[in-house]
């Protein structure tokens, strides 16, 4: 077992302050070892050592955590209905993998450029009040602030498409 590691102990490494080696499985030219660290956070990780020593790893995780919680945490409104109605709403206009595309971005339905910002999309319409949704008031209109509202199913359903049988009974084609 080899245990000539350079030592490391007491140096930073990002977030990382190395404290005990272990010197692991080793073979000619070659080091295993692992580093037992202490992080800013707190936490205490195994590093391998070339990880260290490159500035592979910098911390136990916690940075990388602290990044995509800020992105999540940009508005607040994350798993929300309003956000969930907003992404919902460019789900069905912009995913052709979206089981509702064809009703929606299918028919050339899109979502204004201004609401493509979630931000943009709660100055204009408020937070979704409970129970209701957001509706196109014009049913083959965008998705945009003069034709958007939150309404109830029951107001949703009085504004649907006609289906094409009853069209087409209306036409006197049925």
């Amino acid at each position: 077992m080899r245990t000539d590691a350079i030592d490391l102990i007491g140096q930073r490494f990002g977030q990382l302050i190395p404290y005990v080696y272990y010197p692991g499985i080793t073979s000619p030219g070659t080091r295993f070892g692992k580093w037992r660290c202490l992080c800013d956070c707190g936490t205490i990780v195994d590093v391998a050592s070339g990880e260290l020593r490159q500035h592979k790893t910098t911390s136990c995780g916690c940075t990388r955590l602290q990044k995509i919680g800020a992105h999540k945490r940009r508005h607040g409104y994350h798993g929300t209905p309003t956000y969930r109605s907003w992404e919902g709403m460019r789900q069905r206009c912009a995913n052709t993998g979206n089981p509702r595309f064809n009703d929606y971005g299918g028919r050339g339905i899109v979502v204004c450029e201004r609401w493509q910002s979630f931000e943009n999309f709660l100055a204009d319409m408020g937070e979704c009040p409970p129970c209701l949704s957001i509706d196109r008031i014009n049913n083959d209109g965008n998705y945009e602030p003069s034709n958007c509202r939150w309404a109830t199913c029951s107001e949703q359903a009085l504004n649907r498409r006609p289906k094409r049988a009853l069209l087409a009974k209306l036409r006197g084609k049925g």
